[in-house]
């Protein structure tokens, strides 16, 4: 299941389902212009892929609430979380884990 949804509506579903969530990959300016540009170009779906390639299984942080800014589009596929924000040039993908 996919879908975009706002940032605020991710904190009801960690506390819900005592989940945390791991960084996976985050860019930015002109790192993330080739993720950017498929995010633009070809969707959510395909710029998800894109940034599944730096899943090694681990993570690096971990957080109890989503590293993202109120004005970040989140795209969820379980478990993965990927946050775009293309006034400020970034994207990032994290992780729910148990």
């Amino acid at each position: 299941m996919s879908e975009t949804i706002k940032c605020k509506d991710y904190s009801k579903y960690l506390k819900k389902n005592e989940a945390t969530i791991i960084d996976i990959v985050f860019m930015q300016n002109s790192d993330a212009q080739e993720p950017l540009d498929i995010y633009r170009e070809k969707g959510p779906e395909e710029a998800l892929e894109y940034l599944k390639k730096w899943d090694y299984g681990d993570g690096n942080m971990e957080y109890d609430e989503l590293p993202a800014g109120k004005n970040d589009t989140i795209y969820y596929e379980h478990p993965y979380i990927m946050s775009v924000n293309l006034s400020h040039q970034y994207i990032g993908l994290n992780k729910l884990v148990k």
